[in-house]
Formats: C-alpha cells, sequence, structure tokens
C-alpha cells in the first residue's frame, strides 16, 4: 500500500512532539535513543521504504525508548515481499501484544490473530480477498500447534495438516477444488538434513493419491520419505493393477 507521509502524520494525529524517522535515532536491540542526548525516546515515530520519502514502511509510537501503543507496518513478517499486505496492531513495552489483523492493499481483512510477549498464540484466520476462508490454524508460542486447514476461494477445503511443534507431524489430506481427495497420508519426523539438529518432516506409512474424478492414481508407502515395497497403480486401459516394487519397507520398530 502506498501512502504520503501525510498520511502517517494523519494516523499519529497532532502529537508532541513531531514524528521522528526511526532511522534518525539510534537502536540498541529493542530500544531506540535520540541521537544527541542518547537517552530513550519517546513520542511518534515512522519509517520509510528505503529511500522513498514518499511511502511509509511502519508508523507507531515510542514510550521510554520501546514501541509501545498503536502501530501500523507494511512490511510484516512472513508476508509476500511488494504484496501491500499490511499489519496493524499493538506494541506493549516493545513486544506485540493483543489482537492484530493483516489487510490487502483494498483494506479487506487478511488475517487475524494474537500476540502473547511476542509470538503468536492461539487461533489464527487467514481469508482470501472475496472475503472466504483462506486457512485456520493455531499457533503455541510462536510455532503451529494442532491442525491446519486452507481454503480455496470457492470455499472448499484444500488441505488438511497436523503440526507439532511448528513442523508437519501426523496426519495429511489434500482435495481438488471439486472436493475430491487429492492425496492422503502421514508426516513424521525424518533425518536431520542439514546439521542443525532439526529434523526435516517426511512421508511415512500409507499413501494414496487420487484423479480429480475420484479414481485411485496409485497408492503404496514411503519410509523416511523413500518409497517402499509394492505400489500399486490401476491401469485404466487393460483393467489391471500395475505394481512396481521398490526396496522393502523397514519392519515396524525396527
Amino acid at each position: 500500500m502506498k501512502f504520503a507521509l501525510v498520511g502517517a502524520l494523519v494516523f499519529l494525529g497532532c502529537a508532541d512532539p513531531a514524528p521522528r524517522d526511526l532511522r534518525s535515532l539510534v537502536q540498541q536491540g529493542d530500544l531506540y535513543l535520540d541521537r544527541e542526548s542518547m537517552r530513550p525516546y519517546a513520542g511518534p515515530v515512522y519509517r520509510f521504504f528505503g529511500g522513498d520519502s514518499m511511502r511509509v514502511e511502519f508508523n507507531g509510537t515510542l514510550k521510554d525508548g520501546l514501541l509501545h501503543g498503536s502501530y501500523e507496518d507494511h512490511r510484516p513478517t512472513a508476508v509476500e515481499e511488494n504484496s501491500g499486505i499490511y499489519e496493524t496492531g499493538t506494541y506493549l513495552h516493545g513486544l506485540k501484544e493483543g489482537p492484530f489483523e493483516l489487510h490487502y492493499p483494498s483494506h479487506q481483512l487478511r488475517g487475524r490473530g494474537t500476540y502473547v510477549r511476542g509470538r503468536e498464540n492461539g487461533p489464527y484466520e487467514s481469508f482470501h480477498e472475496n472475503g472466504q476462508l483462506r486457512s485456520r490454524a493455531t499457533y503455541l508460542d510462536g510455532r503451529l500447534e494442532g491442525t491446519l486447514e486452507s481454503f480455496y476461494e470457492n470455499g472448499q477445503l484444500s488441505e488438511r495438516s497436523t503440526y507439532r511443534n511448528g513442523q508437519w507431524e501426523g496426519l495429511f489430506e489434500s482435495y481438488f477444488p471439486n472436493g475430491q481427495v487429492r492425496a492422503k497420508g502421514s508426516y513424521a519426523p525424518g533425518l536431520d538434513m542439514f546439521g542443525e539438529g532439526r529434523q526435516v518432516p517426511t512421508e511415512t506409512g500409507l499413501w494414496e493419491y487420487y484423479l480429480q474424478d475420484g479414481r485411485l492414481l496409485e497408492k503404496g508407502s514411503y519410509y523416511l520419505g523413500a518409497r517402499c515395497g509394492v505400489w500399486l497403480s490401476p491401469n485404466s486401459r487393460t483393467a489391471l493393477v500395475d505394481q512396481v516394487t521398490h526396496p522393502p519397507c523397514p519392519e515396524r520398530g525396527g
């Protein structure tokens, strides 16, 4: 969303002192200091997009050098760059706190949730620009936890997945726009692929894939994300079931 600095001043009102550019202050972590006195600054603040003095990226208020009170952020984290989506909410002593909303450039609601001490907690919902539900999920201490559901613009369920500690783990289902099942199976913690102590979720156990008309495309098992055992695939030309044999699946618990 593009708007001039005048718009930011209207948002902030006729506060005294005059709004300050955050980049004119000295930042030490979350603390902002007046460059001359080196004391925590208090008052309305803003920040431009790079060197574009006609586009405000952020506006809010500092109290004792920390962001405090309502804010409007036009470059929120975890949102597509240059999408125009912006976030509104409240800071409490330097941390986001309480309800927040995301909006499309049209000002249509994009999403809403809650921050607790700077991290998302509780239910979160997002919406397509036509107002239809886009997704719904639950956060725990900033990470996805439990069921995440995504929806097409027509309101039809697109995916249903399960998260634990912010990662896929458990049942997964995806659907075509007409409501037919596209795929279903499960995810499990896999190997530490990058040596970071973080396991990458991988397909595990039985998976089934379907065509848009509801016919089975193929089914079989995974182990650590690799196909194993016999995979079956109905052959529409011969009315037989094709089989592809992969390395054997390890025994459960082996």
